[in-house]
């Protein structure tokens, strides 16, 4: 990523927050539903809805369409919701979710709608007040988990160092479901101890974790660490800690 591409998050967050989200519904319907260069998905939804897509032309509208199906993103070539406007072959990644309901769901980013989100990403992280040129300890989902791209997000726009710690929450997760918890907690134990190692040399300032192993940060070395941030806890679920 370039200087300039740096330089500039602050200047689009601002063209962003001052779209019109009427004039933005347009744009992105009209893109999805064009019928030569729109997304082979959603052209294929088209004849199934009762009512012309192309019609919606305000934010309020777009409730018509109702809710997505999560099965789709299990089921659909991911690149097929990504509008034939963007040259094909497709260069970028099929992210996976961390499949707690089931087969993981999966969807494709280009390198475009990977830095849109580390842009928001970034904003969010200075209006939460985390400076920047600081010293992160990522211990996130990594492989195939969307949420990894951070360790990128915050040291290419956020001008920060980052450790990172690689964890795989599906094998946790078919763990628990099969009722051998003591194996979960050797390897909730194998994690920590990589995230202390890391946290005693005294260079961390924030770090960026889940919720499962957040209680026991309460009892780690702090010296050095100026916000030990846990990821939002969205379900309180023994799966859904990991």
């Amino acid at each position: 990523m370039t200087a300039a591409t740096r330089a500039d998050p602050d200047a689009r967050i601002a063209r962003w927050l001052d779209t019109d989200l009427d004039e933005w519904t347009r744009t992105v319907v009209r893109r999805h539903f064009d019928p030569v260069s729109g997304s082979p998905y959603w052209l294929g939804q088209a004849p199934r809805l009762d009512f012309d897509p192309r019609d919606i032309t305000r934010y309020d509208q777009l409730g018509a369409f109702g809710p997505f199906p999560l099965d789709r993103l299990r089921e659909e070539d991911p690149a097929d919701l990504v509008p034939l406007s963007v040259p094909r072959p497709l260069a970028g990644r099929a992210w996976d979710s961390g499949g707690t309901t089931g087969t993981p769901c999966q969807a494709f980013y280009t390198p475009d709608m990977l830095l849109h989100r580390a842009i928001w990403r970034r904003w969010s992280f200075v209006r939460e007040g985390f400076a920047p040129g600081r010293t992160w300890l990522q211990a996130t989902p990594t492989g195939p988990h969307l949420i990894g791209n951070g360790v990128r997000e915050v040291s290419e726009l956020h001008a920060g160092q980052v450790y990172a710690v690689g964890m795989d929450p599906r094998w946790v997760k078919r763990l628990i479901r099969a009722g051998r918890l003591a194996e979960v907690d050797d390897y909730t134990t194998h994690l920590l101890e990589q995230i202390t190692d890391v946290l005693r040399q005294g260079r961390v300032h924030y770090l960026n974790t889940t919720p499962a192993l957040r209680p026991p940060t309460d009892h780690w070395p702090t010296d050095g660490v100026a916000n030990i941030r846990p990821l939002q806890i969205t379900d309180s679920s023994p799966e859904g800690l990991y």
